[in-house]
């Protein structure tokens, strides 16, 4: 915040900017949220006019509005970030066909994917209305089976090469599974398992790099790419950390799907961690089930959570806010309020988590950065509010009722450093932009 002009004494305005971005749970100053004249004693009731200015990402389509309003008698400072929808999305849903879902075991878990994926890839447009999802198959053990769908082909799934696949609608890949009977139980020509073969890990995530990065984005500041990896308890090759690093160059995130893999301790387990980053919300371990039915059911839940977690990942990461106070800016030291909620519903997200670090401080500047840790969600909507103390013995001027000075050294308050909001936009975008000053008005004849 700054001080910018004042003009006469009485039934005039003095005009401050204040620049403070996201705080959650963070005190700073002092109790009250009164002004303080230069004696120390509190002024209440000061009237302010409400003033508030927006900057726009024209990229990311983020809205940034921030508010000063004085209507309750002390400035109460407001922040609300309209971040909007994601509504394109490409994934590829990469399925084991090793001998750990070989026939010839008591439960067919091979016949649960060919039950659940189909059912799962049918139900995507009309639970997800409005967003459009494009898919790549890939059927892999040791080697790759066949991976859908081959470009200009009579058969699409006559394929097992990454340069040969496109990305495809959901709706089209249901009506191929039901024309090529892809995942009948019957016909086994595409989707089938070998008893004698293991899982390499390593091939469907390379093979997805792959495509990826072959693949060029046609939207790429409002489309999500991810990968669906379903595996099962067995003999393995594990996936090489060269391959895992590829994968986060290309902003790829891996969900993965883990048939009769309840034992945490398993170094198969551990390796499908290192795909996920270690977040629970993407390796979902299912247990073994003596019903088949029921594991059919375990499967396609398992199936809908990946990808329901892959829509509603944050849209912004990484989102940092460096700002400024000058020194007769304090902020009330009581909870700062961020409330978060998807838009056109009521549901409050929780919860939020932020970082504070103190950048540098003088006996003019008080300098942080704020990291808001959860990111910001897509199609969302978060308001930050706090109160903060004007302290009048810290201006760089001498003020009574007879007069206003301003002290020699005003001049060294002009500049202050830059004060702006980043953030990672859907995981490859890097974004800055330089938050605006907003001024209040302040009316000296109500003191």
């Amino acid at each position: 915040m700054k001080l910018n002009s004042i003009n006469g004494l009485k039934k005039s305005a003095i005009i401050f900017g204040l620049t403070l971005f996201f705080v959650y749970s963070l005190g700073f100053g002092q109790e009250s949220s009164e002004l303080n004249d230069v004696d120390g004693s509190a002024i209440s009731n000061v009237q302010m006019s409400k003033n508030e200015k927006y900057i726009y990402n024209n990229i990311t389509h983020v809205n940034t509005t921030k508010m000063i309003d004085g209507k309750n008698g002390y400035p109460e400072f407001s922040y609300r970030i309209d971040v909007p929808p994601v509504d394109d999305f490409e994934f590829i849903l990469a399925l084991d066909s090793s001998g750990s879902f070989a026939d010839g075991a008591d439960i067919s878990q091979a016949n649960a994917v060919r039950d659940a994926v189909p059912e799962f890839l049918r139900d995507i447009p009309s639970n997800y209305k409005g967003k459009n999802f494009k898919v790549i198959l890939m059927s892999w053990d040791q080697d790759i089976d066949f991976i859908y769908p081959l470009k200009g082909s009579k058969n699409p799934f006559d394929n097992n090469e990454t340069n040969k696949v496109s990305l495809i609608d959901v709706a089209s890949a249901t009506s191929d599974i039901n024309t090529f009977q892809a995942f009948s139980k019957d016909n086994q020509q595409y989707y089938y398992t070998k008893e004698e073969e293991i899982s390499d890990i390593n091939l469907p995530i390379k093979s997805s790099n792959e495509i990826f990065e072959r693949i060029k984005l046609n939207n790429y500041n409002r489309t999500s790419r991810f990968l669906i990896l379903v595996t099962g308890r067995g003999e393995y090759w594990p996936c090489r950390s060269e391959t895992i690093n590829k994968s986060k160059d290309l902003n790829c995130s891996i969900y993965v799907i883990g048939m009769d893999l309840l034992d945490s301790n398993l170094n198969m387990s551990n390796n499908l961690n290192l795909l996920t980053d270690y977040d629970s919300k993407k390796f979902q371990r299912l247990p073994y089930a003596a019903d088949y039915e029921q594991l059919k059911r375990d499967l396609l839940e398992a199936l809908k959570m990946a990808l329901d977690n892959a829509v509603n990942e944050p849209a912004a990461t990484n989102v940092t806010i460096t700002e400024s106070f000058y020194e007769y800016i304090h902020p009330n030291s009581g909870q700062i309020k961020i409330v978060e909620k998807i838009k056109n519903s009521s549901d409050i997200i929780y919860p939020r988590h932020q970082y504070f670090n103190l950048l540098d401080e003088d006996n003019k500047t008080r300098r942080f950065s704020i990291q808001l840790l959860d990111g910001l969600l897509p199609n969302s909507e978060t308001i930050i509010t706090f109160n903060a103390n004007l302290k009048l013995r810290k201006f760089p001027m001498f003020f009574s009722s007879e007069s206003i000075k301003f002290y020699d050294d005003m001049s060294k308050t002009k500049s202050k450093p830059d004060s702006h909001i980043s953030y990672l936009w859907l995981k490859k975008l890097s974004t800055i932009n330089t938050l605006p000053d907003t001024p209040v008005d302040i009316d000296i004849s109500s003191f």
